[in-house]
């Protein structure tokens, strides 16, 4: 039996610092110790008076976002941008407190799907974030607890992506990129923009392509009450994957001299994936399974498109509407075949699945700002959507020697309906200091019905009261103190309530099948926060927050045999407890040493407390990650023709029940990448990356408790060093 313990960190923070200034030191070696400077109040009794001038420079939405009561996180374009990664997820990682597991983005203390991810304050529709082009974002957004304008469906926070507005003058852009891990893949991408008097138009095109393979081996162990090994089998996999994928963004904006503004938005993509796959088991004790060697290929194809129009105008005693319209519609289908071997050279039988998923909806937002003297912003309006989706699938069992074919054919059809209304008022009790109170209040509705299932309504609604604080300490508004509190939940999928039941090959109690759950309630959760925040005109920023969030009816995967099979389904699960606390820093080396380069560092580190209320202590955790940390360097030299930085991140690893039968283990993970830029000229850049340059091993398992004995199943994935090279060029 192998064990799994905590780990540590194991490469040293101070040798990455050390390498770093060092560099730094050598390329700023010829700067002038010293520089002459004439005395301001030197005067020529002939020399004409001269015109004082008065540079007004507007604030960012970094700073704009300090004086907010409603607390958020705002991370620019140029620090997305700045290790070249082709899609949102990736960039994000390295975001202080942002995890990002499998491409899916999730914030401290909570697992995947408990981060809202929206785009431009709406659910991404027809398309996936990791699918928008880097340079169309403007910034992203970072709500720890939400505001009233937002879904409530955000526990552990949102991440709000907004999007570029249309450049006033005319733009072109490219971007060539290539990426190696084992094989090479490559994309490119190009934006045109221009504007002709009221009129403005922007287009972004992006096609791609990507392989990679998947090689991994999975070892089972079971042993018995007296702890002797009965059964072991290793499983090992090989396989390819390979994709296409085009986007076409639009984007045609009106907008005149009175404020009317209307801008239309598309999105249209085709996305081609291909994926082969083998695997053999090798059985050394104990029973063997039915099927002991599979030959898998798939082809899978979609097409997805969604437009919008947004109005912005000002009407009745101005009142400011921002009123959205939007259709969102995708198709995909698929088609796999497995070869079933019950020994390597006995076939047993073949299975050929069709999908085909048509999916479909229309969504419509009004925010309107309501006039109120100065020390009050009053907003209020409603956000509805419903979406319709099909799915059909269709499965053929052909058995070895004409023994005998078993077809099934599986359909549903779904409809979600959600409906939210809010208000909310930032109230500017004294210069700089303010209290941001919303309500909303939100429903959503799921209907279902399949051939396979009786006929399913599902609905939930919740009031989510927001009450934030922000205070300043002091004149120069450098040191702040901040409070909140907030009502969330998180509905259940659609794929939690009407999945229907399908019987995986080798079905065990470490290889379950899932089926769905139509009684499944909507998590909810109160969310309480406090921090304090300091930034100073020396560009030293720190802050410290503290989280807490309790949730109920808490969503968890439970086991069960029933049938002669083993199954999984997610369930209400009692109570969840969530804490954290983290510390995180942003500065220049000059802000301590006059003469150093230009060296910027950010830091992070946080830790969780977490439990859920039904399963046993130690491990009755919410999260298997308890501490974290982000270190970033980031050098400039003086002609601020190179850039070069790094980001280490670690993440400890612990054992969680998932439910009464199962525990999970994992290793600690430490990540290292790095990047550099070159500015060829002020149109052109270079720029370099390398991602998990340490190239750590991915161990995990899992331990399954039945009555009678326990299985462990490790999971030995190989990684993967990836080399990225980009190419930009605007004109």
């Amino acid at each position: 039996m192998r064990h799994f313990t905590k780990g540590t960190l194991s490469l040293s923070i101070a040798s990455l610092f050390s390498l770093a200034t060092t560099s730094a030191l050598a390329q700023e070696s010829s700067k002038s110790s010293s520089a002459t400077v004439a005395p301001q109040n030197a005067k020529k009794d002939a020399e004409p008076a001269k015109t004082q001038q008065v540079e007004i420079k507007a604030q960012t939405e970094v700073e704009l976002g300090r004086k907010d009561a409603a607390a958020k996180t705002v991370v620019s374009n140029a620090e997305l941008m700045r290790y070249g990664d082709t899609n949102v997820a990736e960039a994000m990682k390295r975001v202080p407190g942002v995890t990002v597991v499998k491409g899916v983005m999730q914030l401290p203390g909570m697992g995947a799907g408990y981060t809202q991810v929206l785009v431009d304050g709406e659910p991404p529709r027809g398309i996936s974030v990791n699918d928008i082009p880097m340079s169309t974002i403007e910034r992203v957004e970072i709500y720890r607890l939400g505001s009233a304008e937002f879904s409530s469906q955000g526990v552990a926070g949102t991440i709000n992506i907004v999007l570029k507005k249309i450049p006033r003058s005319a733009q072109q852009q490219l971007k060539f990129s290539l990426t190696h891990t084992e094989k090479t893949t490559k994309s490119a991408e190009w934006v045109s923009s221009d504007k002709s008097g009221d009129l403005s138009y922007s287009l972004s095109l992006r096609a791609s392509e990507f392989g990679f393979g998947f090689p991994q081996t999975n070892t089972t162990e079971e042993f018995d009450k007296k702890n002797q090994l009965i059964h072991k089998n290793i499983a090992y996999t090989d396989g390819d994957a390979f994709s296409k994928q085009l986007f076409v963004t639009p984007i045609l904006q009106y907008k005149n001299k009175d404020g009317l503004s209307i801008r239309s938005m598309s999105t249209i993509s085709a996305v081609e994936f291909e994926d082969k796959s083998v695997q053999d088991y090798q059985f050394i004790l104990g029973r063997n399974y039915p099927i002991q060697s599979s030959r898998k290929s798939s082809k899978s194809s979609g097409q997805s498109g969604s437009s919008s129009i947004r109005i912005n105008d000002q009407i009745f005693d101005g009142i400011k509407l921002d009123f959205n319209l939007g259709v969102s519609g995708y198709t995909s289908r698929y088609i796999g075949n497995e070869t079933n071997f019950s020994n390597p050279q006995q076939l047993a039988f073949i299975r050929t699945t069709n999908n085909h998923m048509n999916n479909g909806g229309i969504n419509s937002s009004l925010r309107m700002t309501i006039p109120s003297n100065e020390e009050h912003d009053i907003v209020a309006g409603w956000n509805g959507s419903s979406a319709r989706s099909q799915d059909r699938r269709f499965q053929v069992d052909s058995y070895a020697n004409n023994s005998g074919v078993d077809e099934s054919l599986q359909t549903t059809k779904s409809i979600v309906d959600n409906l939210a209304l809010f208000a909310q008022d930032e109230w500017k009790f004294r210069k700089n200091s303010s209290i941001y109170l919303g309500l909303r209040w939100e429903g959503v509705r799921v209907k279902s019905e399949g051939n396979t299932q009786t006929s399913v309504e599902n609905s939930s609604s919740v009031w989510s009261p927001i009450a934030q604080t922000l205070w300043q300490l002091n004149a120069e508004n450098t040191d702040r103190i901040r409070f909140g509190i907030s009502r969330t939940y998180k509905a259940p999928p659609n794929f939690y309530l009407i999945s229907p039941k399908f019987v995986v090959i080798n079905n065990s109690v470490e290889n379950p099948s899932l089926r769905g759950n139509p009684a499944l309630k909507p998590e909810l959760a109160w969310s309480l926060q406090s921090s304090f925040e300091h930034n100073d005109k020396e560009e030293l920023s720190y802050s410290i927050k503290a989280v807490l969030r309790k949730i109920s009816d808490i969503h968890r995967m439970q086991l069960s045999f029933s049938e002669n099979i083993w199954w999984r389904q997610y369930v209400n699960s009692g109570e969840g407890l969530s804490k954290v606390l983290s510390f995180e820093t942003q500065f220049p080396l000059k802000r301590f040493i006059a003469d150093a380069p230009k060296l910027d560092f950010n830091f992070y580190v946080g830790r969780t407390w977490s439990s859920v209320s039904y399963l046993p202590k130690p491990d009755n955790l919410l999260v298997p990650g308890k501490l974290s940390a982000n270190l970033g360097l980031d050098y400039q030299t003086k002609d601020q023709v190179f850039n070069l930085g790094g980001s280490l991140r670690y993440q400890d690893a612990n054992p969680i029940l998932i439910s009464t039968l199962q525990r999970n283990f994992s290793h600690p993970s430490v990540d290292l990448d790095v990047y550099g830029l070159w500015k060829v000229s002020t149109k052109t850049k270079l720029r370099l990356s390398i991602d998990n340059i340490l190239k750590r091993k991915q161990v995990s398992a899992s331990q399954y408790l039945e009555p009678q004995s326990t299985t462990w199943r490790y999971n030995d994935t190989k990684p993967y060093r990836y080399l990225r090279l980009n190419f930009e060029h605007s004109f």
